[in-house]
């Protein structure tokens, strides 16, 4: 679980760019991984036992650096997620547990591949599956959380008219929005803050620990 006040991090190392290795008869895509569509899984075909080791390798292909691992739609409670450091593969984290996400903060590591190893599985001798893997950077935390409000769920359509008169609705899937409201923010939190408006890339926000405003 990702604890604290709401924390912010770097987009997903995973890139298109990235060459990820799938042990045979693997059901799904390996771009599932970083596609942030929950609702696909990769499944394994074949490991259904508990002493069988799934191994996902993610190839960055340049030197990478990071200090966080996030994991979704897992099915295992135990495993590991390891780096190579030239010349074997060293752990990073243990997978011990599940409560549906796993999340790892690990000292910042650099390399150019990661392995990550499914064996248990929370029923027993069951397939290993996995939806999401985000390795990534925390860029900074709010020492002070903001009230949320306004909060609402909105779907992306937009209508096409056709040249027969006809009309086509192109669905881009439903989006959150929001409006955070930060009162007496400390010099720390104003800077992480600009800092975040001034970059470029994208970036993930996890909003825990806000205060979230119903009337």
């Amino acid at each position: 679980m990702i604890n604290g006040n709401i924390k912010f991090f770097d987009k997903n190392k995973i890139t298109q760019n990235a060459v990820i290795s799938l042990p045979a008869n693997t059901v799904g895509d390996s771009t599932i991984l970083w596609d942030r569509d929950f609702k696909k899984t990769i499944k394994s075909v074949g490991y259904n036992s508990d002493v069988s080791n799934f191994d996902i390798v993610v190839d960055f292909g340049i030197a990478t650096t990071f200090n966080r691992i996030y994991l979704a739609g897992i099915n295992a409670i135990s495993g590991s997620v390891s780096y190579w450091d030239g010349t074997q593969y060293l752990a990073l984290a243990t997978i011990t547990t599940n409560t549906g996400v796993l999340y790892f903060e690990i000292n910042a590591t650099t390399t150019t591949k990661i392995c990550v190893r499914l064996t248990a599985t929370l029923v027993a001798n069951s397939e290993k599956t996995i939806s999401e893997l985000i390795i990534t950077s925390e860029l900074g935390m709010l020492e002070k959380n903001p009230s949320a409000n306004e909060l609402s769920y909105v779907a992306e359509d937009k209508i096409l008219r056709l040249s027969n008169g006809k009309q086509s609705v192109v669905r881009f899937g439903i989006s959150f929005k929001g409006k955070l409201e930060l009162k007496n923010a400390t010099q720390n939190d104003m800077d992480l803050i600009f800092s975040l408006y001034n970059r470029v890339d994208p970036f993930y926000i996890w909003l825990y620990g806000s205060i979230i405003v119903t009337g």
